[in-house]
């Protein structure tokens, strides 16, 4: 997701998504503020305080996070966008212990 977010604005291979996710929001998502963050963070050279736009990074993820279509969710990892990464695996466990079904590892997805 971070490289969507950093390089989608610029990429062809991103366009598509960064479109869908970011650049159709434009109070939350492709801002005056955060494009030209971007611009600053991707152009800027050594002793560039990049502080600001990863500040803004952060605020994307967490956007992201509530309003990820729910078809994009397995692609981009939702809870990856977190710090709680394991989150999903959690739920996923506990629904299943339940419904008294078998759980499967993580690492068998």
């Amino acid at each position: 997701m971070d490289n969507l977010l950093v390089y989608g604005a610029d990429d062809p291979a991103y366009s598509e998504p960064y479109d869908a996710l970011v650049r159709k929001d434009p109070f939350y998502g492709a801002t005056a503020n955060y494009t030209q963050g971007q611009k600053a963070y991707l152009e800027g050279g050594e002793g560039v305080d990049r502080s600001a736009f990863l500040h803004l990074l952060k605020a994307q993820r967490q956007r992201l996070f509530f309003t990820l279509p729910d078809d994009l969710v397995a692609a981009y990892e939702l809870w990856d966008l977190t710090v709680f990464r394991f989150a999903g695996v959690y739920l996923e466990v506990a629904e299943k212990l339940a419904r008294s079904s078998p759980c499967r590892g993580p690492r068998s997805r």
